[in-house]
């Protein structure tokens, strides 16, 4: 994963194909691994849903057999990811192999989509949409887990605390801006700088141990990160946004 010198470098790239060209050359290629040249912010849309597809396919492969309920939990991820851009885009750019229900349902009128949801089965998600869907997915998590002993629960009890005590930073950091009557980017910055501290604290946690299915967790909201970043960066180069805070 690219270190704080080459997030700088992929940051200040000069338009969007150097900045693609970038993350290519700094461990970020099976976020973009299919763009091509000027790609538009559909086509941006649809690699990085395959890359995040991909990393579930390879954390389900690594999983002990008796984790297979943790394994469905993983995919369901990927179909809450989607929800949001079915319900709020005209033309939803989902990836090519993505759920086939949710691919059909992308075909009907924008406006039947949401109860189209609800009937599947994913009113819990779709009725608390955004960053309360995520927690209601994250919530899920511990009911999936076989039980644990050791140095897997160990790891994965910190990891809850780490997430829990995030999320809190970042309600904490949204809160206090709203309050404020400035509409600057100062509120954006300090969820980024939350981000870049659980970063720090979840590489803490690889250090000096036998591997163990915890590990593939920690790994996995690792790679979420940079996902996030790249994303974060790669739409604000295709629309021509202010990206400040992210790097």
């Amino acid at each position: 994963m690219p270190d704080d010198a080459a997030w700088q470098r992929i940051a200040t790239a000069r338009d969007l194909d150097s900045t693609i060209q970038q993350m290519r050359e700094h461990g970020l290629a099976h976020w973009v691994e299919d763009v091509s040249r000027s790609p538009d912010a559909g086509a941006l849309e649809r690699s990085l849903q395959q890359g995040c597809a991909a990393l579930v396919n390879t954390l389900c492969r690594w999983l002990p057999p008796h984790w297979r309920a943790v394994n469905a939990w993983l995919n369901l991820g990927l179909r809450v990811g989607q929800f949001e851009t079915l319900m709020n885009m005209p033309d939803p750019a989902l990836a090519p192999g993505s759920d086939a229900l949710l691919a059909a349902i992308a075909e009907l009128p924008q406006a039947q989509r949401r109860d189209a949801l609800v009937q599947a089965g994913y009113a819990r998600f779709v009725l608390r949409p955004g960053p309360a869907a995520l927690d209601t997915w994250l919530n899920e998590f511990e009911r999936a887990c076989p039980q644990l002993t050791g140095m897997e629960a160990y790891v994965l009890h910190r990891l809850r605390r780490l997430l829990v005590d995030h999320r809190r930073a970042v309600t904490k950091a949204r809160r206090e801006w709203n309050r404020t009557d400035r509409r600057d980017t100062s509120g954006i910055d300090l969820q980024w700088r939350a981000r870049e501290q659980l970063d720090r604290r979840l590489r803490a946690l690889l250090g000096g141990e036998p591997f163990h299915a915890g590990l593939v967790f920690v790994y996995a909201l690792l790679e979420l990160l940079q996902f996030e970043r790249c994303r974060a960066l790669l739409l604000a180069r295709s629309n021509a946004w202010q990206s400040s805070g992210v790097v």
